[in-house]
């Protein structure tokens, strides 16, 4: 369960990115680099998002995957509205 925590860091630093910001009802899209080398599924990682990020300004929010080198996962980029 190893992608649990990876959520978890990643709906916490999101958050942290979009806090104070009154111009940002809620997230549509986070691009998130995921090497290509990294062991964990993009379904498993997209399954515990949509659980973990309920009651957030994430919620909805989909998980766009951009592959790159190496085996870490770092938030790109956001969508919001």
């Amino acid at each position: 369960m190893h992608e649990i925590g990876i959520i978890k860091d990643l709906i916490e630093d999101v958050l942290r990115k979009v806090s104070g910001k009154r111009e940002v009802r809620r997230v549509i899209k986070i691009y998130v680099q995921l090497g290509k080398d990294a062991d964990e599924s993009r379904e498993s990682l997209s399954f515990w998002f949509e659980n973990l990020s309920r009651g957030t300004k994430l919620e909805g929010a989909s998980l766009e995957f951009i592959l790159s080198q190496g085996n870490g996962i770092v938030v790109d980029s956001l969508e919001v509205e």
